[in-house]
């Protein structure tokens, strides 16, 4: 899985960019959904996106369906929702990262006891300029690893661009999309069937070749951790490799293929570097004890 955090101000692209990419899920989820209807008299229906963050509705979530996606174009609901309470919020974010990790476990409430089983998290949340500050300087949020797990993209303005339509796109560009949609549903409709009959998760090898790639940037981030570095022990930084191989692996995924080479590696890593630059320079407007030129400067060659 992947999580992601953006930041927009208002007018920019956060729903309607979301809805376009996202339409390849939300017709399987459909299809699914009606198929179940009419096949059984108690269907297993897809839940499979909600903005509700608190551990209660997403673990009623996970009992109808094996796939849970937190999505919010409004991120403040996010900081601010009612698990997010400051004799609650440690607790929220250990569920949740317990569950982006696959580890299901028991949530016990007032109304009662559920078990979460072998689940499948993603989160996807946008913010406003102020409160996406707000989320990347929390201490808590940083010092229990959680946001370091997303990938962070702020977007610069594109106001009076706010509708997309395809219609007076290229028709190169119309095949792509619809490629995209068809490719990410299909990988929706695996991890559910998967999940009903009891299989493992897929597994991705890498070539030796890959792997030495892989090991050779994990020592180019660790050399510049120290204090004396430009990255100085950055959180993120130390979670960025797990970035280059999940992005390698979609790669490979979408390829129908089942081992990651070093041409998968390579635009994989240079993601991941162009997520970590981005994150350096957020951190850098909220800690005064980091060189953002020098980090920035390293990690862009």
């Amino acid at each position: 899985t992947l999580a992601q955090a953006g930041s927009a101000i208002s007018g920019d692209r956060k729903s309607s960019v979301d809805n376009t990419v996202l339409k390849g899920i939300r017709r399987a989820a459909a299809e699914m959904n009606d198929a179940a209807k009419k096949n059984s008299d108690e269907p297993k229906l897809i839940v499979w996106s909600t903005g509700d963050t608190t551990v209660e509705g997403a673990a009623s979530a996970f009992a109808t369906s094996p796939v849970l996606t937190i999505n919010s174009t409004d991120g403040a609901s996010f900081l601010y929702s009612h698990s997010m309470k400051d004799d609650q919020k440690a607790q929220t974010i250990a569920t949740l990262t317990q569950w982006w990790d696959a580890i299901g476990g028991t949530v016990i409430r007032v109304k009662g006891i559920k078990d979460v089983n072998d689940p499948r998290l993603d989160i996807c949340l946008m913010f406003q300029p102020e409160f996406f500050n707000r989320f990347v300087s929390d201490d808590l949020f940083s010092k229990q690893g959680f946001a370091a797990r997303f990938l962070y993209h702020p977007s610069k303005s594109k106001q009076g661009t706010r509708f997309i339509s395809l219609q007076d796109d290229i028709t190169s560009a119309q095949e792509v999309i619809s490629k995209f949609h068809e490719k990410t549903g299909l990988f929706f409709r695996d991890a559910v069937h998967g999940f009903e009959a009891g299989d493992d998760r897929i597994l991705i090898e890498r070539t030796p070749e890959a792997e030495s790639l892989l090991t050779d940037y994990y020592n180019e981030v660790e050399s510049l951790l120290g204090e004396d570095q430009p990255l100085r022990g950055d959180p993120y930084a130390q979670r960025i490799i797990e970035h280059a191989v999940r992005l390698a692996s979609l790669f490979v995924g979408f390829d129908e293929r089942s081992s990651v080479t070093p041409e998968d590696i390579q635009p994989a890593i240079q993601l991941s570097k162009h997520y970590l630059a981005v994150w350096h320079g957020i951190r850098c407007r909220t800690a005064t004890n980091v060189v953002e030129a020098e980090a920035k400067e390293l990690l862009t060659k």
